[in-house]
């Protein structure tokens, strides 16, 4: 309510209760009963009070409620004036207080909601910070991993790449499987030229080994037919394979990769390891890259023996040729001077040879060298040495005959 309007209905109350007044005495002066007079008075001044009341009491309450009802609303920020009667006074104070309380409440929670926001924002920088650093160490591990990979593969190149001699490369494989796969079992089968598998290196499960293998059935033997990896996680659930069981035993994991050439197997080699599920596609992967490299070194050195024998070996009766005679010849003269020891030269030709190689043609010829050729051969030792030194002659070096 405003001032003026409650200074006006101050002054109508004022006014109203002179006339009640005034009234009361009119009434006795007209001769009514003084019960009704006073019970027209008590109305009027109840009615007086109420009014009163109104202008005291409800207005400054209904302040009151105004500024709790903004409060509830979250407008704590506002407050009531202290004044008027001291009920109203200590009231407004004590809802002031608690006005301020609420205030400094709110504060203290805007204040911990902006912590617990900072709080939270670092918890997540910090869990990203080490779900970046996790990846960064696994990509650190595997690349790694990878560089070691590389650097084996570098070294298998190197080691292999040293020699011409399979029996060589053989003798380097083992030794780097030995000091840098961590595997439990190697094997290293060659197919020979009639089909035949036969076992070239052994280490650790595979060293108690058959000589030779059946390469038509088995899992040993699986990726060289299917030309591609085999990896077997548990031996224990497959059928009992009589070719493993004679190198390894019925449990673990076996790697099986087949040795190509042009698509065509050479042999195979086999990892095995004491563990379930020990090779993954990685490692997997790191095999095939080895027996790439041992296939390409095996297929070098089986051509520079190739290229050897032709160059030191006659081409029809494959006996000794001239190049080599002669050299074995110098060898063995040294020999026989150095130790003393007597050395004979047999020198044969075949009869009538051109009669008969004109009578029945070239090729009933040359049959009949290649089977002479191998008649010397049968009927030698093997540190003597056979060569066709010409036509149909031959020669024979006899180290300690006299």
């Amino acid at each position: 309510m405003s001032l003026a309007w409650r200074i006006t209905t101050t002054l109508a109350l004022v006014y109203l209760l002179v006339h009640v007044v005034d009234l009361g005495g009119g009434m006795l002066r007209f001769g009514l009963p003084g019960w009704l007079v006073v019970i027209v008075l008590t109305a009027l001044l109840t009615i007086i009070t109420a009014l009163v009341l109104a202008l005291k009491v409800s207005s400054p309450l209904e302040r009151v409620t105004e500024v709790i009802e903004r409060a509830a609303e979250g407008d704590s920020l506002e407050r009531l004036p202290v004044k008027g009667p001291q009920e109203f006074r200590r009231l407004s104070d004590a809802i002031n207080r608690l006005l301020e309380r609420v205030t400094s409440l709110e504060a203290s929670k805007i204040e911990s909601d902006v912590e617990l926001g900072v709080a939270q924002y670092e918890l997540e920088l910090k869990s990203q910070l080490e779900e970046k650093k996790r990846l960064i160490e696994k990509a650190n591990a595997d690349l790694k991993h990878r560089i070691d990979q590389l650097q084996l593969l570098f070294d298998l190149a190197s080691a292999l790449g040293r020699t011409l001699q399979a029996d060589k490369v053989v003798e380097n494989l083992l030794e780097l499987v030995k000091n840098r796969l961590d595997v439990e079992g190697f094997l290293l089968v060659m197919r020979d030229e009639g089909g035949k598998l036969d076992i070239k290196a052994a280490s650790g499960a595979f060293e108690e080994s058959a000589e030779s293998m059946d390469p038509h059935r088995g899992i040993l033997t699986r990726s060289m037919r299917l030309r591609k990896p085999v990896t077997i996680g548990d031996l224990s659930k497959e059928q009992v394979d009589q070719n493993v069981c004679r190198v390894a035993p019925m449990r673990g994991s076996l790697l099986s990769v087949p040795l190509l050439h042009r698509r065509e197997p050479l042999g195979f080699m086999a990892f095995w390891r004491s563990a379930k599920e020990a090779f993954g596609p990685v490692e997997e992967q790191l095999m095939v890259s080895v027996a790439q490299l041992v296939s390409m070194a095996l297929v070098n050195a089986m051509l520079y023996e190739e290229k050897l024998a032709l160059s030191v070996t006659d081409e029809l009766t494959r006996v000794a040729n001239r190049r080599l005679l002669k050299a074995r010849l110098e060898m063995e003269c040294d020999r026989s001077r150095r130790y003393h020891q007597p050395l004979s030269l047999l020198m044969l030709d075949i009869d009538h040879f051109k009669k008969y190689n004109d009578r029945n043609g070239h090729m009933l010829g040359d049959e009949v060298l290649r089977q002479v050729a191998e008649i010397l051969r049968n009927n030698t030792r093997s540190v003597d040495t056979v060569a066709r030194f010409g036509g149909e002659e031959f020669v024979v070096i006899l180290p300690g005959q006299d």
